[in-house]
C-alpha cells in the first residue's frame, strides 16, 4: 500500500489521509475480506478494515487497544503490525482473559509474533506507561 502518512507531505492533513484510506483499493479489499470472515469483534467489517489500513499507513509499531471484548479487533491490529511491532489490548472485564488468550493461541504464527498482549485491568496502567508516547496509536 502506498504510504499516505501526513508526515510524507506537509500539505496533507488528517482529513486527506482518512479520505485516501477510504478510497484505497487495499481498504476495499480488506472490507470484503472481513465481511466474509467470522469475527469476534463488535466492529463492522468496514471499521476493522479502516483500523487495519490506518495502522499500516501510519506505520505504527505499537498499538494500544482499549476494550478487548473477545479479541477480534486485536487480531486485525496484530495482522496490521505483524513483523514490525506489538499490540497491547486491555479490557476491564478480567473474566474474559481465558477466552482472549485461547483466541490468540489460534492465530497464525506471524500474528502471534506481533506480541499481542492481553492485559487484565489491574495491570494496564504500568504497561501503558512502558510504551513511549511517540509510539502510541490509540484505536
Amino acid at each position: 500500500m502506498q504510504n499516505l502518512s501526513p508526515a510524507n507531505d506537509a500539505n496533507c492533513d488528517v482529513a486527506d489521509t482518512i479520505g485516501a484510506i477510504l478510497s484505497s483499493e487495499s481498504y476495499h479489499k480488506k472490507c470484503a475480506e472481513f465481511a466474509g470472515a467470522e469475527s469476534k469483534s463488535l466492529l463492522a467489517p468496514s471499521a476493522l478494515a479502516f483500523l487495519h489500513e490506518t495502522v499500516q499507513v501510519l506505520d505504527a509499531r505499537s498499538v494500544l487497544e482499549i476494550g478487548t471484548y473477545f479479541g477480534g479487533g486485536a487480531k486485525v491490529l496484530a495482522d496490521a503490525v505483524q513483523g514490525r511491532g506489538m499490540v497491547l489490548t486491555i479490557d476491564s472485564n478480567g473474566a474474559r482473559a481465558p477466552y482472549v488468550e485461547a483466541e490468540i493461541a489460534t492465530w497464525p504464527q506471524p500474528m502471534r509474533d506481533a506480541r499481542c498482549n492481553h492485559v487484565p485491568a489491574l495491570q494496564r496502567s504500568r504497561l501503558v506507561r512502558d510504551i513511549p508516547p511517540q509510539k502510541r496509536v490509540l484505536v
